[in-house]
């Protein structure tokens, strides 16, 4: 899935901030959705951003002069120290922060054809309005939507999200002619969705999709969602959740704390692992597809492991003293503290995979 943006959901929030864009932020993290602002709208934004600086800073200057006049007081002089022209490259690059920070991108319309924008004028074709002459700016959005769509999958959905939405259909469907040129691409006639403002994306898709998350993650952690019990999900599991932690053991080792020192140690071997998890949490549950979710899945497990610690013996000898080197044997308690992702099929309760993400060892003091 594809959420776009045209310029008019950046105008009244320049820093995209406010609860719908924490409600965005969680829904594309909670899901495979890319988030895509085409290039025209990110310049139109700066742009934006420029225009309301000068504004804004004349009537700060006007508004000074007119106390000043009130109140028979010279000498107020505007002076903010700012440099307008850094404070819009740095706006620039704060704007491609927080797109970047929400997974998302900005698409160039370098490849946009100019001769098909102005065939597509001079057709009187949508985006354009009736004489050919509103609706560049829309057009070049659409064109840069067309060229993202090439070789996409054609089961992709696109929310395709503007105040001016009329430009584009009407509801959330698009002009006839425009669901044809998604066909022209390899895309379905609906693969556009369309989304009169940020408001009514947030209450028609992330909301309903976000509770259905957390009704998931309820019924998971109270054992009740379609036949996926925990406990039997890791007895299961458990021989290749052995394996995977050996293998982590001897590839990247641990250090033990002693005190103020941390002891290097070696060797590390997995002896055995409790057959039953002392704690198991759910940490969270988020999107793949529509048949798909990740389960995230913290299990604290208790085992038993040997391992060795390299000691340093010094003694003298004729005046000097000499040191050697020798490994100590330790068998001890161990806490290991693993992180996983469960895919679970909606449909069945199945898992069809599962990843180890990260180990933690602890050893019993």
């Amino acid at each position: 899935m594809i959420v776009i943006f045209d310029t008019t959901e950046f105008y009244t929030n320049l820093r995209l901030e406010g609860p719908n864009y924490m409600l965005l932020r969680t829904y594309l993290n909670k899901t495979s959705t890319i988030f895509v602002v085409p290039k025209i709208v990110f310049e139109e934004t700066v742009n934006h951003f420029r225009e309301r600086l000068l504004k804004h800073s004349k009537e700060v200057k006007d508004g000074l002069n007119n106390l000043s006049k009130l109140i028979a007081v010279t000498g107020y002089n505007f002076n903010p120290n700012l440099n307008q022209e850094e404070a819009v490259e740095k706006y620039r690059r704060e704007l491609d922060s927080l797109i970047l920070q929400m997974n998302g991108k900005v698409i160039g319309y370098e490849k946009v054809d100019v001769d098909k924008l102005v065939k597509r004028s001079l057709e009187r074709r949508k985006p354009f309005d009736g004489d050919g002459k509103i609706g560049f700016r829309d057009a070049v959005l659409w064109e840069t939507l067309l060229q993202e769509l090439h070789g996409k999958d054609p089961n992709t959905t696109v929310y395709l999200i503007s105040k001016n939405s009329k430009d584009f259909g009407t509801e959330e469907q698009l002009f006839k002619p425009l669901q044809l040129e998604c066909v022209g691409v390899g895309m379905k006639e609906t693969c556009v969705r369309l989304f009169n403002g940020l408001q009514s994306f947030i209450d028609s898709v992330v909301k309903p999709h976000l509770d259905t998350l957390d009704e998931i993650q309820d019924r998971l952690k109270q054992g009740e969602y379609k036949g996926f019990v925990l406990d039997v999900f890791f007895t299961s599991a458990s021989e290749s959740i052995m394996d995977y932690i050996q293998n982590y053991l001897k590839q990247y080792g641990f250090q033990r704390h002693s005190g103020h020192l941390i002891r290097l140690v070696h060797s590390p071997e997995l002896l055995s692992m409790d057959s039953k998890p002392r704690e198991v949490s759910i940490e969270d549950v988020w999107s793949i597809d529509h048949d798909k979710v990740a389960v995230g899945i913290k299990v604290c497990l208790g085992g038993k492991i040997k391992y060795y610690e390299q000691h340093e013996i010094l003694y003298p000898c004729n005046d000097e003293v000499f040191s050697d080197i020798f490994d100590e044997c330790f068998v001890g308690e161990a806490t290991f503290l693993v992180s996983l992702t469960v895919v679970l099929n909606r449909n069945t309760g199945s898992t069809d995979i599962y990843e180890i993400d990260k180990i933690e060892v602890q050893l019993a003091s």
